[in-house]
């Protein structure tokens, strides 16, 4: 065999992708590669050209695009790897020139040397996105043929234009992708920041009460979780109190389980963090209910720290389906929520400090009455 002139291969690191994500299964899809294949042809006079990837774990080599071969493999658009050269190119990332395959020391390694449809194979590797060898770039003849250093080198140039061909197919997908995720992520900045001031305006609404505006802000969640309904629990051991509830479907709602020791709300509180689902199964949190003693097909709810002390839980429920791409913003602006659920729970707890205060003034100033 020819010694070979190894060039490095003109590739950048990027993330992994199929053969299926490059387009490289649909023969619709090979409009710079046919070109090359065509090229390759013409150049080496040869009877076949054609570019293949390999399938390892199926043990077969795809065709991507082909001239002159065989109507079978033409069909199929794929040949096992016991008629293939080229997986010797994709295993060591180096062409290959095969002068004569009766007499080359590689063709013991395929079984079915016998039936292939030509002599001489000259072939380079094409790589992928990552670097790694995804298939070869060759051609075949029927005659015996003696390759050159320069054949060598011409083909390997050609194999970089497809490299770089594949590498175009990668970095559009990147860029839509990116672009796309720029999008979604504009999308939940606008929809966190129309939903921060929906429950700021809930909650600084003059000429409302702590518990108005408590229940204006569970509201405002609803709308923005596109959840059925919410509420704010005070947990005392294993006895839960509905403290403020919400509903989006305007029916009453069942009053819950003052028992929570297998509740969503038990699991909150021995957590201490913040659980959103979408699938309750997945989640490992099948059949637990929610403050209002439902079993919710999607969730999102935290503990309450009021004065570093665990208070209760704020909850939200619902019914329908639910985007995992939510998760990150539904938290956040669930935790907004809570900032300003704790805010009123002071409030209330100051309300409640005032009213045992006078409470017990009240009850000195009877008891020193009484006494006189």
């Amino acid at each position: 065999m020819t010694a070979l002139q190894l060039q490095p291969a003109p590739v950048v690191r990027q993330k992994a992708f199929s053969i299926d994500e490059l387009g490289l299964c649909n023969p619709d899809e090979q409009g710079a590669l046919k070109y090359i294949t065509r090229v390759v042809r013409r150049i080496f006079s040869a009877k076949m050209a054609l570019i293949g990837v390999f399938e390892q774990q199926v043990e077969r080599q795809i065709l991507v695009s082909g001239l002159g071969m065989p109507t079978e493999w033409e069909q199929a658009g794929w040949i096992p790897l016991t008629k293939s050269f080229s997986q010797f190119v994709h295993r060591d990332a180096v062409p290959l020139a095969v002068n004569d395959k009766d007499t080359h020391p590689l063709g013991g390694e395929l079984a079915e040397l016998d039936q292939l449809p030509f002599r001489s194979y000259l072939g380079a590797p094409i790589f992928g996105p990552t670097g790694a060898a995804l298939g070869a770039l060759c051609v075949v003849d029927p005659k015996v043929r003696h390759w050159s250093e320069e054949d060598i080198a011409v083909m390997q140039d050609l194999a970089h234009c497809a490299t770089d061909a594949i590498l175009l197919r990668a970095a559009l997908i990147t860029s839509r992708q990116l672009q796309n995720d720029l999008e979604r992520a504009l999308n939940r900045s606008r929809r966190n920041a129309a939903i921060r001031d929906t429950i700021i305006a809930a909650f600084t609404e003059p000429d409302k009460s702590a518990e108005q505006r408590l229940q204006a802000m569970l509201a405002a969640g609803c709308r923005a979780l596109k959840m059925r309904a919410a509420g704010v629990t005070r947990v005392d051991g294993s006895r839960t109190l509905v403290i403020a509830r919400f509903c989006s479907t305007d029916q009453d709602m069942p009053p819950g389980n003052p028992d929570n020791s297998a509740s969503l709300t038990a699991h909150l509180m021995s957590g201490q963090e913040i659980v959103w689902f979408a699938n309750p199964q997945t989640a490992g949190l099948a059949g637990k209910c929610a403050f209002d003693g439902s079993t919710p097909r999607k969730f999102v709810g935290t503990p309450l720290i009021l004065d570093g002390i665990a208070y209760g839980t704020l909850e939200f429920v619902g019914d329908g389906p639910n985007c995992i791409d939510d998760m990150e913003s539904d938290t956040l602006l669930v935790s907004v929520i809570a900032m300003f659920t704790i805010t009123q729970l002071e409030i209330f707890s100051q309300i409640d400090r005032l009213k045992r205060s006078e409470a017990a003034l009240l009850q000195y100033i009877l008891d020193l009455r009484a006494a006189q």
